[in-house]
């Protein structure tokens, strides 16, 4: 007995002296010989991945990060392998089109065992066969209170799902949450833990320990994306919809029919399995209606803050278009409504609707991102949120003020739209804006995101309808508390990949009643 407690001493003496001796090996490695060691940032944060990982599951690294760049500058070393830009460079270097370039691969994919991979994590062949095959359907072709935050969650999901599975949640009709839209927004905190349980290295493990509820909701949501593609298959016939060109040219494959091939030349396009569709689907509807709803969330709630910005996109609005049946896909572009362009496009730049965005791995080899060689595994990551409302890239940078986006020579203040580019000469305090383009609120190069056509079409098409049809307001007979709690709508959320929306109360009449 003695022997045994005495091995038990010794080895966890010798264990403690490991995990001490590793603890100041890797302070000294991240401090001193790391290749990452000339770019500044706070001590903690360069020895260890800790305090980012705990502001991010308090999900308040979106304002911790923009105070590290004010402080340390426009790169910033935010873990011992990890750098933030928010500079251009990396849209370029990182993100863009490279020929003769290893790719920049997702560094925070959370991916289950046996899961197929839709477009968002796909390798680069079958992301090129996706984008191929789903392309075509994005190109460019009384007074009361109401929770805004809702109806647009609930709008954006209908017409998503509409698009996807022929079919919509049926959530304006019901005035409630559809339960797939709300699972998918729920998912997201705990997908935050998981992803940096996954960069301790403790992922598989887990999968253990989680619920067996939890994996059969998510199951059942699988399976019930499944059961709306396949009736969407069986109908067949043209809707307008993503999956019309696939489904007009039988490029849909059955694995079990194929031979259980991965891909299947069909003609100069490649097909696509059923199941490869199914996942496909599921981000799609993720991606295109919970984002979309957030723009435009952020987007009413400055404009309630600006009543005089409020009267000027309305009036915009109601002269351009004299009937409503006027305002349509068609007709609404940023020539035909710069200032509601300008808007929208201010209202993406202060809450884009994924503030800390997708960080990328450097390749094999090393490669070269903004002049500085950076060796493979350096994770690269460009915040949004920081960059979007840093002063190193705009002027009055934490203000919502669409004038920015407007060039001299148009009767809005003298200024124009600055269209796609937004390059053209902006008046004086704003000439210096997006510097080298910054501001991709889209992304860039080859994964960049094919649903932009339709989220601006859908954006500027919802915004113009609603400011057409009802007189807006911030809600009237709030207290001063809940009047604080109101103006710091924004501030007070958490960033979980998304942000955490709680409700946005307004005042709404129908057009023409005073406010």
């Amino acid at each position: 007995m003695a022997g045994a407690i005495l091995f038990v001493l010794k080895f966890g003496a010798l264990l403690a002296r490991y995990v001490v001796g590793r603890i100041v090996y890797n302070i000294i490695y991240n401090l001193f010989i790391s290749p990452l060691k000339a770019f500044p940032g706070p001590l903690l944060y360069r020895i260890s991945s800790l305090p980012l990982d705990i502001i991010s599951i308090k999900g308040v690294a979106h304002h911790k990060l923009r105070e590290l760049h004010d402080k340390y500058g426009p790169i910033v070393r935010i873990r011992p392998y990890e750098l933030s830009y928010i500079t251009s460079a990396p849209w370029k270097d990182v993100y863009g089109f490279r020929p003769g370039h290893e790719e920049f691969f997702k560094a925070e994919r959370l991916i289950c065992p046996g899961q197929v991979l839709g477009i968002l994590d796909a390798p680069r062949d079958d992301h090129r066969r996706y984008r191929r095959l789903l392309a075509h359907a994005f190109s460019a072709q009384g007074l009361r209170p109401v929770n805004v935050v809702d109806w647009l969650s609930w709008v954006t999901a209908d017409i998503i799902g509409d698009l996807t599975f022929g079919e919509p949640f049926g959530s304006l009709d019901t005035a409630m949450e559809h339960e797939w839209t709300g699972f998918a927004a729920n998912i997201l905190k705990p997908a935050t833990v998981i992803l940096i349980l996954k960069s301790w290295g403790v992922l598989d493990a887990l999968w253990l320990l989680i619920p067996k509820s939890a994996m059969k909701a998510g199951e059942d949501h699988k399976k019930w994306i499944a059961e709306r593609v396949q009736r969407r298959v069986n109908l067949g016939k043209e809707r307008g919809d993503f999956l019309d060109y696939v489904l007009k040219r039988g490029l849909v494959v059955d694995s079990a029919t194929a031979g259980g091939q991965k891909q299947q030349p069909v003609g100069d396009e490649k097909g696509i399995r059923l199941e490869e569709l199914n996942e496909n689907a599921y981000q799609l509807v993720l991606g295109g209606s919970e984002t979309t709803a957030t723009v435009l969330s952020g987007t009413i709630f400055y404009l309630l803050r600006k009543p005089d910005i409020l009267r000027h996109v309305t009036a915009e609005v109601r002269t351009k278009f004299p009937d409503s049946t006027d305002i349509t896909i068609d007709s609404l572009t940023p020539s035909s409504a710069p200032y509601l362009d300008a808007v929208l496009q201010e209202g993406l730049r202060l809450y884009h609707p994924t503030p800390l965005y997708g960080a990328r791995l450097v390749p094999a080899e090393g490669d070269i991102v903004d002049g500085v060689f950076l060796p493979e595994g350096t994770k690269i990551s460009l915040r949004l949120y920081v960059a979007f409302t840093s002063s190193v890239n705009f002027a009055r940078p934490r203000e919502f003020v669409p004038e920015r986006w407007l060039a001299v020579g148009d009767d809005h203040n003298e200024e124009q739209t600055g269209g796609k580019g937004r390059e053209n000469k902006r008046c004086g305090e704003f000439a210096h804006d997006n510097p080298d383009g910054v501001f991709q609120p889209f992304s860039a190069g080859p994964r960049n995101c094919i649903g932009m056509n339709l989220a601006n079409a859908e954006m500027r098409l919802i915004m113009a309808s609603l400011l057409w049809h009802f007189d807006l307001g911030k809600p009237r007979d709030m207290g001063k508390e809940e009047a604080e709690r109101w103006e710091e709508w924004v501030e007070r959320q958490k960033v979980w990949f998304l942000w955490h929306k709680g409700p946005l109360m307004m005042d709404v009449k129908t057009r023409g009643d005073r406010l």
